[in-house]
């Protein structure tokens, strides 16, 4: 520290010689010295990082809880977390007393999360807390070795064959891999406060497609094409276990024999006797119905078994199922009560946009606020202004600026503001309640306002200081309905977002790739068979979850399959929306929409739609423009075509959202994750053109009091901006809002 006149200046040494600077070594000819003492110390200083990271005091127990939900149970003990980071830190296992002794051993980790007590006691396989949901691609690979999987030529299986499940390998879709370690999935589990991470991949289209896929399996081997697990179409290999004894047709002791076989291998003996009977008795029908070829019987019954072992709750789950004699509660039924009808449709741009290229000063703006400020602020990322559109908010005297610039890849967008149609959302993001940069350090805030996994749930949830507890926002309107004789319905889009997670009802997942949602071969198969395996409640809070997300999802899907395959929908769609991925998203929104009056059909009668689409590839470090803004665009011009046809255009809104904005000064090659950013929506009922909000007063973080630094904005107003409106909207009662918006008051 340096004192200068009574203030304190931290002055901090400078290890790294920057450019031009002359290096110490004399040895070094005068052109390679900078070179080399350049990369010498930058080598230093990575290793110095990396050794602060290693040997942080949070590193310890987060890798160890971590590496305890992957191999154990998902919910481990403080006692169990410490003595496996104990292990870690120390390189010695208290158990078995092995380890190297130095920080950050694996060999001492894994034995101290293995051998501990709360990995190896049979008791605590009856809690049914205890244990864990198995990740897809585990469960696939103890069915292709138990099951003796044989390759093709003896070729090892292809790398990225069988995405189809929600996994593979080294495909994670991004640094947080396939799922969340604090996903908490309704049910038993999150009424216990329990989290089960691999339950966010148990969603209708990856269960659906698994299943599918395993019949393929067991029926033809492993290949892509129709509904196969492979996303080759090359046949990659076939299953050769065959646990039937004898060679012979199976009769009723060579099938018990066969399953009890296949209960050891799949499910750790845990199989219950119910179980077991209803998949026998299932194979032993399909033997008999495959023909006289005792071959063919054997096959057609092996087939079954398999198939059927892997619907049976005891192969998705770790502990023990203790299953009941009650029934699972069906799903009630419901019917439109013939209010008129809405849809609110919440697009979620995953990875932060670069919303500051969404909405720009134009220059027509009070103080120094204009175009050449932001060319000249955002530098590289700045969109040059032929490339730019003009709108005219009707509230302009309350911004900043009278006229703004939007980007040509939105001119759909600007269009339907500017027609009356949209509206602006300038600097708004994730808060609990408003505040300065005066109050950075004293003000209420979101957690990690700039990390993906937290600014993504206080998105969706709207309720930032309650954490994973917290419904969606999309999922609460629903709740707010509930009693009052309006019908909702939730849907999102090949995904299970925490925005459509509700208390009073599940959210349907709609798969694109099926057309809207896949029939499951087995359950068509063996309806009775399926329905018994899943139908009974469990005592394990894990199989419950199971149990019922499969039956449901199986239930749905059939349902929409029903009215799709049925041609009840009154007409094909009106807009042509191409084959983009949000396109294809759009177009089933509008598919579901049209169904709303199709049929008695318990699915789809609602007085509410609630939709939840999402787009990728929005964390633009290295990029100067999102990529499929411009392909967004085209498919809400599409989706209000649609939706005008329809008679619905003013009955729907749509609104666009991001974890979080990004920094107003470029990295040099793209921008980094900030905080306040620019959205807009869309809707025939929508006030003309109105910007709620206001815009930063400058683009310099000197001209402003929101600036957080290093480029970051904080938020003038919370995303309650827009909900607030929508949940009026929509018809929400007035005393409910502010369940629906926790924060809302604050605002």
């Amino acid at each position: 520290w340096v004192s200068v006149n009574g203030f304190m200046f931290r002055n901090a040494p400078t290890f790294m010689p920057f450019a031009g600077e002359k290096p110490v070594d004399r040895h070094v000819p005068a052109e390679g010295r900078l070179a080399v003492a350049s990369r010498h110390a930058a080598a230093h200083e990575t290793d110095a990082v990396i050794k602060h990271l290693v040997r942080h005091e949070n590193t310890a127990p987060f890798i160890s809880h971590l590496l305890i939900q992957r191999l154990v149970t998902s919910n481990p003990s403080p006692r169990y977390i410490k003595a496996v980071a104990t292990a870690f830190q120390t390189g010695k296992d208290a158990v078995s007393g092995k380890g190297s002794g130095r920080w950050g051993c694996m060999d001492a980790t894994v034995r101290a999360i293995l051998l501990d007590r709360e990995a190896r006691s049979r008791t605590l396989d009856a809690d049914p807390g205890h244990g864990s949901a198995r990740e897809p691609l585990v469960k696939m690979l103890q069915l292709f070795r138990t099951q003796e999987f044989v390759t093709k030529g003896g070729l090892a299986l292809r790398a990225g064959g069988i995405k189809i499940v929600g996994q593979d390998f080294m495909y994670a879709p991004s640094v947080f891999g396939f799922y969340l370690p604090s996903f908490m999935p309704s049910g038993p589990l999150e009424a216990h406060r329990l989290v089960s991470p691999e339950n966010q991949l148990a969603i209708a289209p990856l269960m659906n497609a698994m299943m599918n896929g395993v019949s393929k399996l067991f029926e033809f081997g492993l290949s892509g094409g129709e509904q196969g697990l492979s996303a080759t179409s090359v046949n990659q290999g076939r299953l050769s276990f065959d646990p039937i004894p004898g060679s012979g047709a199976p009769d009723d002791a060579a099938m018990n024999a066969a399953v009890d076989a296949l209960d050891l291998a799949l499910t750790d003996g845990r199989l219950s006797a119910r179980s077991k009977a209803e998949i026998v008795a299932a194979a032993l029908a399909d033997a008999a119905a495959a023909g006289p070829d005792p071959a063919a019987q054997r096959a057609a019954a092996l087939q079954t078994a398999g198939e059927l072992m892997v619907v049976a709750p005891e192969f998705h789950i770790s502990n023990l199922v203790g299953g009941s004699d009650d029934d699972r509660p069906p799903t009630p039924p419901q019917t439109a009560s013939g209010v008129p009808y809405k849809a609110v449709v919440g697009v979620m741009l995953m990875g932060g946009a670069d919303s500051f290229n969404f909405l720009i000063p134009k220059d027509q703006c009070d103080g120094e606020l204009s175009y050449s400020q932001y060319k000249k602020i955002r530098g590289p990322v700045a969109i040059k202004e032929e490339k730019l559109v003009t709108v005219r908010p009707k509230n302009g005297h309350d911004q900043p600026c009278s006229e703004f610039y939007m980007t040509s890849n939105l001119t759909n967008v600007a269009d339907m503001f500017t027609a009356g149609d949209g509206a602006l959302f300038p600097n708004t993001g994730n808060l609990i309640k408003p505040f300065t940069k005066a109050e950075k350090f004293t003000a209420r805030k979101p957690a990690y306002p700039q990390a993906h996994n937290f600014a993504e749930r206080h998105m969706q949830n709207m309720h930032a200081q309650l954490g994973t507890g917290a419904k969606g926002v999309l999922g609460r309107i629903a709740d707010a309905f509930e009693g009052t004789g309006v019908t909702t319905a939730l849907y999102s889009i090949d995904s299970y977002p925490t925005i459509v997670r509700a208390a009073t009802k599940d959210a349907v997942i709609l798969d694109v790739k099926a057309g809207g949602a896949a029939t499951v071969s087995i359950y068509q198969r063996h309806k009775a068979a399926v329905t018994a395996l899943l139908g009974k409640q469990s005592k394990s809070y894990f199989a419950e979850t199971y149990g019922r997300a499969f039956l449901d999802s199986l239930g749905v899907s059939e349902g929409v399959r029903t009215l799709l395959d049925a041609a009840v929908v009154s007409a094909p769609a009106t807009a042509d929306f191409g084959d983009g991925k949000i396109e294809k998203r759009f177009e089933l929104v509008g598919t579901i929409m049209r169904l709303r009056t199709q049929g008695a059909n318990p699915v789809r009668l609602a007085d509410r739609d609630l939709f939840a689409v999402s787009m990728g590839s929005y964390d633009t470090h290295g990029a100067k423009y999102e990529p499929h803004t411009k392909e967004l665009d085209g498919a809400l011009l599409k989706f209000k075509e649609e939706t005008n046809a329809q008679g619905v255009w003013k009955n729907t809104v749509v609104v666009a959202m991001s974890d979080f904005g990004r920094t107003i000064q470029s990295n040099g090659r793209g921008t980094d994750h900030a905080w306040g950013g620019n959205y807009f929506a869309i809707g025939g009922s929508i006030k003309d053109k109105v910007m709620l909000s206001s815009f930063v007063e400058s683009m310099d973080a000197d001209g402003h009091d929101l600036d957080w630094g290093n480029g970051i904005v904080i938020p003038k107003w919370g995303y309650e901006v827009y909900w607030g409106p929508i949940t009026d909207w929509v018809g929400v009662d007035f005393e409910r809002w502010g369940y629906v918006l926790p924060n809302l008051h604050r605002f």
